[in-house]
């Protein structure tokens, strides 16, 4: 698909219009496939369209709600939780011979303006939402009871003993009293671990790592501390932990990853690519003077990166034979995944430059895009998603932390959007071992930040799994609901009527292809979005 879009604004903003390019395509397809599917006229919507199918936050929804309204439009949908905006006003004050001119940020009701303008402003949660409004059909999406399988648990559980035993060894010496913090605190994550190993095994293995790092910190620099000759103990310690690095390396460019086991992949390139960033971050402390500092000296990176590799290798164990993956497919999704990163991570670092404010999570989400550029220059497509998706959960997280009113509601959005990709997958036979070990660690996370990111992560790497995968079953038909009344996606806003439904069924589709194919729309987005860039970067010249 090739979107091109006219406009008559000089200035073309970035992915606003995503989430109603996502509902005309779907709209597209539906129609190719014989169905009649027609867009009602006196709908309007602005919002983003993230790849796990929420709406995203937008900007200026207030301006675009009364331009709806002179245009003539009935209904304009906005993204979950951003009925209430915020404008800026410049108010002037007159004090003795001074006058003072300030701007402050007024409180808009949508819903209550949007009444006395003639509109109805909604909201809408998830992109399925919007095609509801959008053409009074409702997509009914197979419900799945998500659970690790047992023998990938069984698999994180052996994991997780491992490490332990591992840290046992090197916790029952005795070591140097400065290291005592350090010894507190892998003791610490070590009881984390035991308590999560049947609860949470890839929790649990996660915190048995950090404890096992944190123990060959405290057994590396105890040697250190002894050493007669600490110039040679560093330089040999770095060269053991390079020669690891070698050896994953080439474990990792000798498998030859099956589309089944693609995530397992990611997930070990991912986890070497840390451990060779730590490895360098060991070599600039070294060369700087910083040897023994706990999480940014040169023996705990050295640490961290000898067992990062290590874990990189673990992830292989998952791969088995199968059909390979498409150099040409991967390349693609690579580049459109890539696309969407950099179209998210400028919209938000442009709506957090508007408000005057400045986010931690937006710099990670931009060092992390940077991350994938260049792995998408090596020539390296699976970094190269992995890092796009990382760079996106930020983003996005960022984005609703900002401008989403109830963050709660977009959680369990996400929630259910994570289960039902993760349920596809395995439905179309592939193994999303990364999906659910993120899935299961927002179980455990206790901020909203951490769920937030976590669901995002399970649902893209599932969604672009499945995508890469092109399963697709086309015999079963999709159950669907047409509405008798004006169709009411979920939103925050109360009303008293409810739709009534009658049952109908789309012949020749199952759910699961359209679900399939929506994904694959949302991440082809993308390149409209890069299109409208440019273009409003050319039409600025």
């Amino acid at each position: 698909f090739f979107v091109s879009l006219e406009s008559e604004s000089l200035i073309i903003g970035g992915p606003s219009a995503g989430a109603a390019i996502a509902a005309a395509m779907m709209v597209a397809i539906l129609n190719i496939k014989g169905l009649d599917v027609t867009v009602r006229s006196d709908v309007t919507l602005t919002g983003m369209i993230n790849p796990d199918g929420t709406i995203g936050p937008v900007g200026g929804v207030y301006a675009k709600m009364k331009a709806a309204a002179e245009k003539g439009y009935r209904i304009f949908i906005v993204p979950y939780g951003q009925s209430i905006d915020y404008v800026e006003k410049t108010v002037v004050e007159q004090r003795g011979p001074f006058r003072i001119i300030r701007t402050v940020r007024e409180k808009v009701d949508l819903v209550s303006e949007g009444e006395r303008l003639g509109v109805r402003v909604v909201e809408a949660l998830t992109i399925y939402d919007v095609f509801k409004y959008l053409t009074g059909y409702e997509f009914k999406a197979k419900e799945y009871a998500v659970f690790m399988p047992k023998d990938v648990r069984e698999r994180l559980k052996s994991w997780s003993i491992s490490l332990l035993n591992e840290y046992d060894g090197l916790a029952s010496y005795k070591y140097d009293s400065r290291l005592s913090n350090a010894v507190s605190e892998a003791s610490k994550l070590a009881s984390e671990a035991r308590s999560m190993i049947d609860t949470f095994p890839y929790v649990s293995a996660s915190r048995a790592f950090s404890a096992l790092c944190m123990m060959y910190y405290v057994k590396y620099a105890d040697e250190y501390l002894k050493s007669s000759n600490k110039g040679k103990y560093i330089n040999d310690l770095v060269s053991s932990v390079n020669k690891t690095l070698i050896e994953v390396e080439s474990a990792l460019n000798s498998t030859s990853p099956s589309i089944r086991c693609i995530e397992a992949y990611i997930g070990a390139k991912i986890r070497y690519a840390e451990a060779l960033e730590m490895l360098n971050n060991a070599l600039n402390a070294m060369n700087s003077g910083a040897i023994l500092n706990m999480y940014d000296g040169c023996i705990y990176y050295l640490a961290y990166s000898r067992q990062r590799a290590i874990s990189a290798m673990s992830w292989l164990e998952f791969n088995v034979a199968g059909v390979p993956v498409d150099l040409n497919t991967l390349m693609k999704s690579s580049s459109i995944l890539l696309y969407e990163a950099q179209s998210i991570l400028g919209y938000v670092s442009s709506l957090y430059s508007d408000i005057g404010q400045s986010s931690s999570i937006v710099n990670e989400a931009s060092k992390i895009y940077d991350k994938a550029k260049k792995a998408f220059i090596s020539r390296d497509y699976y970094l190269t998603i992995g890092y796009s998706i990382e760079s996106i959960a930020y983003s996005t997280v960022a984005i609703h932390l900002a401008f989403t009113s109830n963050i709660e509601a977009v959680i369990d959005a996400s929630s259910s959007i994570a289960s039902n990709a993760i349920g596809n997958a395995i439905e179309a036979g592939l193994d999303p071992v990364l999906s659910l070990s993120y899935l299961e660690f927002t179980q455990s996370a206790v901020s909203n930040t951490d769920k937030l990111y976590y669901y995002i992560l399970s649902a893209t790497y599932s969604k672009t799994a499945l995508t890469i995968s092109r399963a697709v079953n086309t015999t079963a038909p999709i159950p669907i609901a047409t509405y008798t009344e004006e169709p009411k996606p979920k939103t925050s806003t109360p009303y008293s009527k409810t739709p009534t439904t009658t049952s109908n069924s789309l012949r020749q589709e199952t759910i699961q292809q359209v679900v399939t194919i929506a994904a694959i729309i949302l991440l082809i987005l993308s390149i409209a979005i890069v299109y409208l860039y440019s273009r409003s970067k050319n039409i600025s010249k």
